[in-house]
Formats: C-alpha cells, structure tokens, sequence
C-alpha cells in the first residue's frame, strides 16, 4: 500500500500568501487602468466642451454692434436686468446688438438682443423674438461650467490717432457702462472673456494630483470652498480655464 503525502502547512502559507500578492498586484493594476481612463475620458470631455465653447461664443462676438447700415454700440449695459451686460460673482451675463446677424439657432437675417448666461452651470443663449414670450432660449450650450467671466477692451483714443482701434484697458460690466457714456465717452473694441469648466465625475482621488487651493478666472479667484464665492476645486473633478480675446468688427469712430 502506497501512502502520499499532502501539503504542509507551511507550503499552504506560502500558497496563500502568493496568491494574495498576486490578487492585490491586479486589484491595483485594474483601479490604475480605471483611474487613468477617468482621467483621460475627463480631459477629452472637458477640452471638447472648452474648445467648443470657445469658438460658439467667439463667431456671436464678432457680430456685434456690426450693421452695413452703420454700426451701433455693440453691448447693451442698461435695460431689463436679465438683458444688460452685468458683472456677477461667478457667472458675469453678456448681452449684445445683432444687426442682420444669425440668432442663437444659426438662423440668419436676425435683428435683435443676444444674451449669454449661465443657469445651472449651463452656459445658454438667450435671443429677443417677436413670440409673445419676447425671448427664447436656444437651450444649453455646455455643461460644467463653474465660472463665467467677461472683461471689456475700452479704446481711449479717438479716431486718426495713435493706437485707435486697440484697446488700452481691460475693465469690468459695470466699469465699461460709465466709460461708454457721458460726455468723454470711449469705445469697446474688444471683448475677453473666461470659463472654468469641470468634468462630469470623478477623475482622481490621489490628494497629491488634486488641483491648487485656488484658481484664476480673469480679474477673479476662486478659493476651494463650498460657499457661493468657492468653488469646489479639491473634490477629484477635472478643472480647467479657457480663455480667449475677440475684437469686435465695428468701427464707431465718432463715439
């Protein structure tokens, strides 16, 4: 008769202990390959919504104040408060003239208002329409949007002078409405304008890859908070600023 010895139970530590290496080692590779796919899905997400937003709202600047017929002020500062140009802690609304322009549909042959606020971190259009409402919404243009910021490009110099046409400062809704006005009125010729947008989810919880304690929109800061003034930059979202200059086609030379 043939006995056959089993294991030991110093060979079934070592078993174990070999196999819980090797489970640990694919757990940790699997929460890797998972982690830097959310942080690559993010970054594509955020860079497509920033790029897009960017060059949407860039193609509308361009229109206005611009009328063949002879140009008017582009930005509209008094008015209906949801349809001026007006500064905000986190998200600034921007409205303009249109002259045989497109509406926020991309329809042409428009005359009108065009407004750009952000509702529930949606970035809209909002366009003025003969319908009863007197104003309608294109819909959300992006998502995410955690900041929106927009500076003025004022021109002190009148027209056949040095430097006409570019802007000397950078200013301010509320700062611009005063210049453009009164006696020694300037001109906007430019518009500057920023978003801070974030992914959809969570793309990291690694403390050490998380964002500064602090980010800048423009002339504003935006701490890491949870107050109507923060904004939540340390909870393993994606952030990024997008900024961009555009110069505005109209030349009012007499004003």
């Amino acid at each position: 008769m043939t006995f056959r010895n089993g294991f030991s139970i110093v060979e079934l530590m070592v078993a174990l202990l070999l196999g819980s290496l090797i489970a640990i080692a694919a757990t940790q590779l699997f929460l890797v390959n998972r982690q830097t796919s959310n942080l690559q899905q993010g970054i594509a997400s955020v860079q497509d919504q920033g790029r897009f937003a960017m060059d949407y709202i860039s193609r509308d600047l361009m229109q206005a104040g611009h009328d063949p017929a002879g140009a008017v002020q582009p930005f509209v500062f008094t008015g209906d408060a949801e349809e001026i140009s007006k500064d905000d802690d986190k998200y600034d609304l921007i409205a303009f003239q249109v002259r045989n322009g497109f509406d926020c549909l991309g329809k042409t042959s428009y005359f009108g208002l065009k407004i750009y606020s952000v509702v529930d971190k949606g970035l809209r259009c909002t366009y003025t329409s003969s319908s009863p409402s007197g104003r309608q919404v294109s819909g959300t243009i992006i998502d995410g949007v955690e900041a929106f910021q927009v500076q003025y490009g004022i021109d002190y110099d009148k027209f056949g002078e040095a430097g006409y046409g570019q802007a000397d400062v950078y200013t301010d809704a509320t700062a611009a409405s005063s210049l453009i006005s009164g006696a020694s009125k300037k001109r906007i010729v430019s518009a500057r304008f920023a978003l801070l947008l974030s992914s959809t989810g969570v793309v990291s919880t690694d403390t050490a890859a998380l964002p500064a304690s602090s980010i800048d929109v423009l002339d504003k800061t935006y701490e890491a908070g949870t107050g109507d003034s923060n904004v939540k930059l340390r909870d393993g979202r994606l952030y990024r600023v997008f900024s961009t200059t555009v110069t505005i086609r109209n030349q009012v030379d007499q004003i």
